[in-house]
């Protein structure tokens, strides 16, 4: 009778399947946690809406419990609406250094509007003293992730030489993109700028926009 060759598994066939098993395991691991982590941002986005929903109609303390909650884990979009609650004294009283706080730590973690309500703060001077550098530093931040009133004020400063230097054509193509995003008062801004430029600032204003949009934003 004929046996066929009994198969030895040998060190290095032992290692390679070990390892097979080991690279699979973290896969199955990093699957998993990405989905676990994909069901809580879920519910946590319903559960800042419904907050956001009490906001408005005028439930402070509502909105304050869901987003004090979330907030203190890490919710970038609870912490800015914090920040909105201190600065604005709806839930609790009136605290500049707190709202600052939670503008700071959700804009550190790249939410837009938080990057947008600072830009706002320093320009306007609200809860920090006036600064037309960081209100820039801000704004560069929040018009490059998309947000009209960032790009607008981006626009305002430029023409106006505010926390940086005067530059007409840079102000045009913010305001270019501003109005392209629907806010409402970059076309009158365009008009009344245009009127004050040569055509070699039109023109480099033209090549700035094409560079701009053509890189999603990020060579603005």
């Amino acid at each position: 009778m004929h046996y066929l060759p009994r198969l030895r598994t040998t060190a290095a066939t032992r290692q390679t399947k070990g390892q097979t098993v080991n690279t699979l395991i973290r896969t199955m691991t990093t699957v998993l946690a990405a989905i676990i982590l994909s069901a809580c941002s879920v519910v946590q986005d319903a559960e800042n809406d419904r907050a956001k929903q009490a906001y408005r109609a005028g439930d402070y303390q509502q909105a304050l419990a869901t987003w004090s909650r979330l907030a203190e884990k890490g919710n970038a979009r609870a912490q800015n609406n914090m920040g909105v609650l201190y600065s604005e004294g709806h839930g609790v009283e009136r605290d500049d250094d707190a709202a600052l706080e939670w503008f700071m730590k959700s804009a550190d973690q790249g939410f837009v509007l938080a990057q947008a309500n600072l830009g706002d703060s320093y320009f306007n001077g609200d809860i920090v003293p006036q600064d037309y550098g960081q209100a820039a530093y801000w704004y560069t931040l929040g018009a490059r992730g998309g947000d009209s009133e960032s790009q607008y004020y981006m626009g305002k400063m430029l023409a106006d030489g505010l926390g940086m230097p005067r530059d007409p054509a840079r102000a045009h193509m913010w305001y270019s993109i501003a109005a392209m995003n629907g806010y409402e008062d970059a076309d009158a801004a365009l008009e009344n700028l245009e009127t004050t430029m040569s055509q070699q600032d039109l023109n480099r204003a033209e090549a700035l926009l094409s560079v701009c949009m053509g890189s999603a934003l990020t060579a603005c």
